[in-house]
Protein backbone atom coordinates (compact mmCIF):
# COMPACT_ATOMS: atom_id res chain seq x y z
CA UNK A 1 0.00 0.00 0.00
CA UNK A 2 1.29 3.44 -0.42
CA UNK A 3 2.10 6.26 2.05
CA UNK A 4 -0.86 8.31 0.05
CA UNK A 5 -3.71 5.67 0.58
CA UNK A 6 -2.61 5.15 4.77
CA UNK A 7 -2.58 9.12 5.07
CA UNK A 8 -5.96 9.37 3.27
CA UNK A 9 -8.35 7.92 6.15
CA UNK A 10 -6.67 10.03 9.14
CA UNK A 11 -7.00 13.36 7.17
CA UNK A 12 -10.71 13.05 6.62
CA UNK A 13 -11.41 13.14 10.56
CA UNK A 14 -8.97 16.06 11.41
CA UNK A 15 -10.93 18.06 8.68
CA UNK A 16 -14.35 17.29 9.57
CA UNK A 17 -13.12 18.22 13.22
CA UNK A 18 -11.32 21.49 12.35
CA UNK A 19 -14.63 22.27 10.58
CA UNK A 20 -17.05 21.83 13.05
CA UNK A 21 -15.10 24.27 15.16
CA UNK A 22 -15.84 26.98 12.84
CA UNK A 23 -17.05 29.79 14.67
CA UNK A 24 -20.66 30.20 14.06
CA UNK A 25 -22.96 33.35 14.08
CA UNK A 26 -24.88 34.18 17.63
CA UNK A 27 -28.82 34.28 17.02
CA UNK A 28 -28.17 37.76 18.84
CA UNK A 29 -25.41 38.91 15.50
CA UNK A 30 -27.97 37.21 13.44
CA UNK A 31 -31.48 39.27 14.42
CA UNK A 32 -28.76 42.52 14.22
CA UNK A 33 -27.33 41.73 10.39
CA UNK A 34 -31.31 41.48 9.47
CA UNK A 35 -31.95 44.93 11.14
CA UNK A 36 -28.86 46.50 9.53
CA UNK A 37 -30.04 45.65 6.34
CA UNK A 38 -33.85 46.09 6.69
CA UNK A 39 -32.75 49.47 8.06
CA UNK A 40 -30.75 50.24 4.85
CA UNK A 41 -33.02 49.03 1.86
CA UNK A 42 -35.57 51.03 0.89
CA UNK A 43 -38.73 49.59 -0.98
CA UNK A 44 -40.05 51.83 -3.80
CA UNK A 45 -43.61 51.53 -5.70
CA UNK A 46 -43.75 51.69 -8.70
CA UNK A 47 -46.23 55.01 -10.18
CA UNK A 48 -48.76 53.75 -11.96
CA UNK A 49 -50.29 55.33 -14.93
CA UNK A 50 -54.58 55.94 -14.23
CA UNK A 51 -56.09 54.02 -17.24
CA UNK A 52 -58.52 56.31 -19.67
CA UNK A 53 -62.03 56.57 -18.88
CA UNK A 54 -64.12 54.16 -20.55
CA UNK A 55 -66.93 56.10 -22.52
CA UNK A 56 -69.27 53.17 -24.13
CA UNK A 57 -71.51 53.57 -26.90
CA UNK A 58 -74.83 53.47 -27.42
CA UNK A 59 -76.86 51.63 -29.75
CA UNK A 60 -79.89 52.10 -30.78
CA UNK A 61 -81.72 48.72 -31.95
CA UNK A 62 -84.11 50.14 -34.13
CA UNK A 63 -82.09 52.90 -36.16
CA UNK A 64 -78.12 50.88 -35.90
CA UNK A 65 -77.57 47.69 -38.18
CA UNK A 66 -77.81 44.16 -36.60
CA UNK A 67 -74.53 44.10 -34.31
CA UNK A 68 -73.52 40.92 -35.41
CA UNK A 69 -74.96 40.26 -39.36
CA UNK A 70 -72.81 40.98 -42.25
CA UNK A 71 -71.83 44.91 -43.09
CA UNK A 72 -73.95 45.76 -46.38
CA UNK A 73 -71.02 46.66 -48.35
CA UNK A 74 -69.28 43.49 -47.29
CA UNK A 75 -67.66 42.13 -51.07
CA UNK A 76 -69.42 44.60 -53.56
CA UNK A 77 -65.91 46.23 -54.59
CA UNK A 78 -63.91 42.67 -54.21
CA UNK A 79 -62.06 41.24 -57.44
CA UNK A 80 -64.40 38.56 -59.24
CA UNK A 81 -60.99 36.39 -59.09
CA UNK A 82 -61.20 32.94 -57.77
CA UNK A 83 -58.85 29.96 -57.34
CA UNK A 84 -58.91 27.56 -60.42
CA UNK A 85 -61.49 24.32 -60.37
CA UNK A 86 -58.53 21.96 -62.23
CA UNK A 87 -57.50 18.56 -61.61
CA UNK A 88 -54.21 17.32 -60.15
CA UNK A 89 -51.55 20.28 -58.87
CA UNK A 90 -48.25 21.08 -60.40
CA UNK A 91 -45.26 20.53 -58.69
CA UNK A 92 -44.60 23.48 -57.82
CA UNK A 93 -47.76 23.91 -56.11
CA UNK A 94 -46.42 21.88 -53.31
CA UNK A 95 -44.07 24.65 -51.91
CA UNK A 96 -44.48 28.03 -50.70
CA UNK A 97 -43.36 30.71 -53.47
CA UNK A 98 -40.48 31.82 -50.68
CA UNK A 99 -38.69 28.61 -51.02
CA UNK A 100 -38.88 28.62 -54.91
CA UNK A 101 -35.84 30.24 -56.37
CA UNK A 102 -34.94 30.79 -60.14
CA UNK A 103 -32.11 29.94 -61.74
CA UNK A 104 -32.02 30.30 -65.53
CA UNK A 105 -34.00 30.19 -68.34
CA UNK A 106 -33.97 28.03 -71.57
CA UNK A 107 -35.60 28.41 -75.13
CA UNK A 108 -37.19 25.39 -77.03
CA UNK A 109 -38.67 25.79 -80.18
CA UNK A 110 -39.31 29.37 -79.54
CA UNK A 111 -41.20 29.07 -76.36
CA UNK A 112 -39.19 30.38 -72.96
CA UNK A 113 -39.24 27.96 -69.89
CA UNK A 114 -37.74 29.12 -66.51
CA UNK A 115 -35.93 26.91 -64.42
CA UNK A 116 -36.85 26.77 -60.86
CA UNK A 117 -35.86 25.40 -58.06
CA UNK A 118 -37.35 23.74 -54.88
CA UNK A 119 -36.27 21.50 -52.41
CA UNK A 120 -33.04 21.19 -54.68
CA UNK A 121 -34.89 19.75 -57.77
CA UNK A 122 -35.40 21.75 -60.46
CA UNK A 123 -38.38 22.07 -62.75
CA UNK A 124 -39.06 23.35 -66.38
CA UNK A 125 -41.93 26.27 -66.46
CA UNK A 126 -43.57 27.90 -68.35
CA UNK A 127 -46.30 30.74 -68.89
CA UNK A 128 -49.43 29.44 -67.58
CA UNK A 129 -48.16 26.86 -64.89
CA UNK A 130 -48.46 27.43 -61.54
CA UNK A 131 -46.13 27.83 -58.99
CA UNK A 132 -46.74 28.80 -54.75
CA UNK A 133 -49.23 27.63 -52.27
CA UNK A 134 -51.47 30.73 -53.26
CA UNK A 135 -52.61 29.81 -56.72
CA UNK A 136 -49.60 32.03 -58.34
CA UNK A 137 -49.31 31.58 -61.98
CA UNK A 138 -47.00 32.53 -64.33
CA UNK A 139 -48.05 35.19 -66.44
CA UNK A 140 -44.46 36.32 -67.77
CA UNK A 141 -40.46 34.88 -68.04
CA UNK A 142 -37.79 37.33 -68.58
CA UNK A 143 -34.12 36.33 -68.71
CA UNK A 144 -33.73 37.58 -65.03
CA UNK A 145 -37.05 37.05 -63.51
CA UNK A 146 -40.57 35.55 -64.12
CA UNK A 147 -43.67 37.68 -62.82
CA UNK A 148 -47.13 35.98 -61.04
CA UNK A 149 -50.36 36.71 -60.01
CA UNK A 150 -51.39 34.84 -57.20
CA UNK A 151 -54.76 34.88 -55.53
CA UNK A 152 -54.96 35.15 -51.53
CA UNK A 153 -58.30 34.95 -49.59
CA UNK A 154 -59.51 38.20 -48.84
CA UNK A 155 -60.61 39.79 -44.92
CA UNK A 156 -64.11 40.33 -46.01
CA UNK A 157 -64.57 36.82 -48.03
CA UNK A 158 -63.23 36.68 -51.72
CA UNK A 159 -59.57 36.85 -53.30
CA UNK A 160 -57.56 39.40 -53.84
CA UNK A 161 -55.02 39.66 -56.74
CA UNK A 162 -50.97 40.23 -55.67
CA UNK A 163 -48.77 40.49 -58.48
CA UNK A 164 -45.36 38.88 -57.72
CA UNK A 165 -42.02 38.33 -58.94
CA UNK A 166 -38.85 35.77 -58.38
CA UNK A 167 -35.54 37.23 -59.65
CA UNK A 168 -33.03 34.65 -61.14
CA UNK A 169 -30.74 34.09 -58.29
CA UNK A 170 -27.61 36.55 -57.55
CA UNK A 171 -29.92 38.85 -58.80
CA UNK A 172 -30.67 42.17 -57.38
CA UNK A 173 -34.54 43.76 -57.99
Amino acid sequence: MTPGFRLGPMLLPLVVALTACEERETPAQLQAWVNMVRNNTTATQPQFVAAPAFIPLSYDAETGSAPFGRPQNAGSDLPRARPPQRGKAQPLEDFPLESIQMVGTISQEGRRYALLQADRIVYQAKPGDYAGKNFGVIRHIADDEIELEELLPAAEGGWTIRQAKLALRGEKK
